[in-house]
């Protein structure tokens, strides 16, 4: 059985890398406990009109398979403030989550809402640039 990391991107600097890290107590990333989790983070961001793609492993083989890996890449035009909310509820979920924000020269990992905040402000502000 053969994996390979697949990205569906354009990866221009008009997206903002969104890379949920998991808890130590949650359950590995290719459970179907975690994967529902992150299946449900990646349909509230759709609902709400969050224009983004997402990482994954995929493996080859008979019987097929593969997993999310809980890397998004937003279109920064289609950011809004639900995204914060969304990914401060994530945090909230699971003590020892955080997240990994990465736009342009800027890179940060947070375990609060607080600086989510901020680094989604900031980017914000430099997308209308």
């Amino acid at each position: 059985m053969e994996e390979a990391d697949v990205t569906l991107s354009t990866a221009d600097q008009r997206e903002l890398s969104v890379i949920l890290v998991p808890s130590p107590d949650d359950p590995p990333k290719p459970s179907k406990e975690y994967q529902a989790e992150l299946s449900a983070f990646a349909q509230s961001m759709r609902s709400q009109g969050i224009d983004f793609s997402s990482r994954a492993v995929m493996m080859e083989s008979a019987s097929g398979g593969g997993f999310t890996l809980g890397e998004f890449l937003v279109v920064v035009k289609t950011i809004s403030p639900v995204l914060t909310a969304l990914v401060g509820a994530w945090l909230h979920a699971k003590f020892g989550r955080k997240v990994k924000l990465k736009y342009k020269d800027i890179q940060v990992e947070a375990a609060t809402v607080e600086d989510v905040e901020r680094l989604i402000k900031l980017v914000l502000e430099r997308g209308k640039k």
